[in-house]
C-alpha cells in the first residue's frame, strides 16, 4: 500500500505537492492559526523573500547534481546490472536511472514554479490580504519541504544501494 502511494506520488509530484500543501495549509490556517492582521504582511513578505532565495539555491543544487549524473551516464558504457563495478554504474545501468532523473527534473521545475509564483505574490502584495499572504507562505514552505524530502528519499536510496553493493563485494 505504501509503495503504491509512493509510486503515485513520484509519478505526479507537482500535482500531489500542490494538493497536499493546499489541504494542509487550509487545515492549519482554519483551525490552528488565528487570522493574521495587515500589520503582519511585512513579516510574511520577509519569509517569502527567504523562501524564494532558498528555492533558487536548491534548484541550482539539484541542477548541478542532475548534470553530474547525466555526465557520468554519457561517459560510462552501459553495463548489465550484474556487471556493474560500483553503485554508480549500477544506478546508471538500472531501470531506475530514468526515475531518478525524472524526480530531480521535477524538483527543479517545482522550485522554479514556486519561485515564480512567490515573486508574483511578492510584487502584488499590496493587493493581497494578510490571510492570502500567509496562505501562500505556508503553501510555499510545505511544497519546498515536500520537494526536499522527495529528493532526499531518492538520495538515501542511492546511498543504501551503494552500501549494499560495498557489503556484497566484501562477502
Amino acid at each position: 500500500m505504501i509503495k503504491r502511494v509512493m509510486n503515485s506520488y513520484l509519478r505526479w509530484p507537482i500535482i500531489s505537492d500542490a494538493a497536499l500543501s493546499t489541504v494542509i495549509s487550509l487545515l492549519l490556517l482554519n483551525w490552528i492559526f488565528e487570522c493574521p492582521r495587515d500589520s503582519d504582511k511585512s513579516n510574511f513578505l520577509n519569509v517569502i523573500s527567504s523562501l524564494i532565495s532558498t528555492c533558487v539555491s536548491l534548484a541550482g543544487f539539484i541542477l548541478a547534481a542532475l548534470t553530474i549524473i547525466i555526465t557520468f551516464k554519457s561517459n560510462l558504457k552501459a553495463k548489465g546490472i550484474a556487471e556493474a563495478d560500483d553503485a554508480l554504474e549500477l544506478i546508471l545501468s538500472s531501470k531506475h536511472y530514468e526515475s531518478i532523473v525524472t524526480v530531480f527534473k521535477g524538483a527543479i521545475i517545482e522550485f522554479i514554479l514556486i519561485t515564480v509564483l512567490l515573486y508574483f505574490v511578492s510584487t502584488t502584495s499590496s493587493d493581497i490580504t494578510a490571510y492570502m499572504l500567509l496562505l501562500f507562505t505556508v503553501n510555499g514552505i510545505i511544497i519546498t519541504s515536500l520537494t526536499i524530502l522527495r529528493s532526499l528519499v531518492i538520495l538515501f536510496s542511492i546511498l543504501k544501494l551503494e552500501k549494499s553493493n560495498i557489503n556484497k563485494k566484501r562477502s
